[in-house]
């Protein structure tokens, strides 16, 4: 069964940084210390599929610099062709999925039933297991969650899963003990650059570390945006004017034929990434984290919580995943933030 999805929306680039990460993986593989079921957990944005692929890809990989990149596996992976590789993520709408078990808000237990446990008892065509990759694995529903629960107690010769989550907080803690557990931190300046190298700088910064969520920006006026979002927070303008301004400046900003989706949560990933900012400001380190093309804060209020705005934004990218409409998410992420 081929991939439901491509593995990249960078496929045309190799993994950069996570070098900590990948060592770790290796010295796992040549010691034979790797679960059959792994969690790649990190923010999103950060490169879990690459990484993912990656791995894969050095599993599957016969040469002595594995992964080489340019064997036929190195190949087909990179492709999202290898006949071992499935890819399974929540259906984009109610008809792609051919079975008509897929689902736009989640990932159902047909999928799961179809695209995983079936395919994991398939015995492999060419690589040396047969491979599944959850990618978004939190948007798994509880029932989704639960059966595979079993596979993963008792799981067929020959397989390895990948789990891959942005909110590894929504799985089940009996899903999660049974994984092995790769955590991928936002990349350095540095290491956005060689991801992005004709990005300007000032949305090097805004994207803090996760080159993944730049390509649906579109022309929103993320400048403008977050000039709001830091007087909502600080408590200068009312939650209520920053969500109107947000529904404005992305509907402005979407370009023609894009997914509107995909330019909200990408919003919400910078709007996340400036709540880590201002935590690093709380903590008592230094402001150069924040754009200095944005008017910095001197000092965080005695009565602001990092934690508290973080849980917003993210209850607001849940939303949106869940059932998009615009004028919800942003309304009750303004009620969310402080209003004067």
């Amino acid at each position: 069964m081929s991939s439901d999805v491509v593995f990249g929306d960078s496929a045309e680039s190799p993994l950069v940084g996570h070098h900590e990460a990948r060592a770790d993986f290796l010295r796992a593989v040549e010691q034979e210390l790797l679960s059959h079921a792994l969690l790649i957990v990190g923010e999103e944005g950060v490169g879990k599929r690459k990484f993912v692929e990656w791995a894969v890809s050095l599993l599957w990989c016969s040469k002595p610099s594995r992964p080489c990149g340019a064997c036929s596996s190195c190949s087909k992976v990179e492709t999202g062709n290898h006949p071992d590789l499935t890819v399974l993520s929540k259906a984009p709408s109610e008809d792609a999925d051919p079975r008509g078990v897929g689902s736009p808000h989640e990932i159902t237990v047909g999928q799961v039933r179809h695209y995983v446990i079936d395919v994991l008892r398939l015995m492999p065509a060419e690589a040396s297991c047969q491979a599944v990759v959850i990618a978004g694995a939190d948007e798994m529903n509880e029932g989704a969650q639960n059966a595979l629960l079993k596979t993963l107690e008792d799981p067929p010769g020959s397989t390895q899963l990948f789990l891959v989550s942005s909110r590894p907080d929504r799985l089940l803690d009996t899903l999660r003990s049974r994984c092995q557990e790769w955590r991928l931190s936002p990349l350095s300046d540095e290491e956005t650059k060689e991801v992005l190298p004709d990005a300007d700088a000032g949305i090097v910064r805004l994207v803090r570390g996760r080159p993944g969520i730049v390509g649906d920006f579109g022309s929103v006026d993320l400048v403008g945006l977050l000039e709001k979002f830091d007087g909502c927070l600080t408590g200068v303008i009312p939650g209520s004017v920053f969500s109107e301004y947000a529904l404005n400046v992305i509907k402005q900003g979407t370009p023609e034929g894009a997914l509107e989706g995909d330019v909200h949560q990408a919003v919400l990933g910078v709007l996340h990434a400036r709540v880590r900012d201002y935590a690093q400001l709380a903590g008592g380190f230094s402001n150069d984290a924040l754009t200095s093309d944005l008017r910095p804060l001197d000092r965080v209020s005695d009565d602001f919580s990092t934690t508290r705005m973080e849980k917003a934004v993210l209850d607001a990218s849940d939303d949106m995943n869940r059932h998009f409409q615009p004028t919800l998410v942003w309304n009750v992420l303004g009620q969310a933030l402080r209003s004067s």
